[in-house]
């Protein structure tokens, strides 16, 4: 019997990464691709999974494709080391279902999550939601996320009252996004003695004020930060001013990128 002609891996790589560029958002070939055979099968999940997307609208056909997903990696958990990229997005006007952020099953299925590179979650109530009105083990759940070695990025749209806590823990990812988000207050000293490793903090919010406990952590401690942007949704007031003025004199000597130029003029 004549032996079929192996395919060098790399071939099949390129193979692969061609049909995911041209792949449309049904991901059709991709998915045909994954029943071709083994090397197949493992390089196209790479990039069925590579990112994920869970939009929650408060109505029946969204909380079916959130199920779905989580009958997935519930049956085949191997499948959430593929998933370097998550977006969560929550709007719960109108809801028939509630948030999806107390949804048990949540916590189960990012707890599978220990490959993720980028971690993005939209919390709209419409405008945003409280720390404290989250369920304890999502809470926990996503402090834990924090500390995964892999984790660079994390993005965080409506959330209010976020702990002190949680703050040492933020600041240990290398990338940060905050829009419309808010910490507790709390004693500068206390914090002093954690490390900041972040390099990059995109600000977008209708008050730096609401931010203003992060950033006083983030310019005091050892900080790596080379960029800071501050976002047009930004009111154009005085303690603005004061505030980004104080950024760039609490960071200068190691500060490259301070970008106000669409929300406010510092000089």
């Amino acid at each position: 019997m004549t032996r079929q002609p192996k395919i060098p891996y790399d071939v099949i790589e390129t193979i692969i990464g061609r049909v995911a560029i041209l792949e449309d958002d049904s991901q059709s070939s991709l998915k045909s691709c994954t029943l071709v055979c083994k090397s197949f099968l493992e390089l196209s999940r790479r990039h069925l999974f590579f990112k994920i997307f869970l939009f929650h609208y408060g109505d029946t056909p969204s909380l079916d494709r959130y199920l779905r997903f989580v009958s997935l990696l519930t049956s085949s958990p191997e499948l959430a080391l593929y998933i370097r990229e998550i977006t969560i997005f929550n709007s719960t006007i109108s809801s028939l279902h509630g948030n999806i952020f107390n949804y048990p099953t949540l916590s189960d299925i990012l707890g599978l999550l220990r490959n993720i590179r980028s971690l993005n979650l939209y919390f709209m109530d419409p405008g945003s939601i409280s720390w404290e009105s989250l369920e304890y083990s999502f809470q926990t759940l996503f402090a834990n996320m924090l500390s995964f070695s892999l984790l660079e990025h994390v993005s965080l749209y409506g959330l209010k009252n976020i702990p002190r806590a949680l703050i040492q823990y933020l600041a240990r990812i290398s990338s940060l996004s905050l829009c419309r988000t808010g910490f507790d207050s709390f004693d500068q000293h206390v914090l002093n003695k954690y490390r900041c490793n972040l390099k990059s903090l995109c600000i977008s919010t209708l008050n730096l004020e609401e931010v203003q406990p992060f950033i006083d952590f983030m310019s005091e401690t050892n900080s790596k930060l080379e960029k800071i942007e501050v976002l047009e949704d930004c009111q154009r007031n005085c303690d603005d001013i004061k505030i980004a003025r104080r950024i760039m004199e609490t960071r200068k000597q190691s500060l490259i990128r301070l970008d106000l130029s669409h929300t406010i003029d510092v000089n």
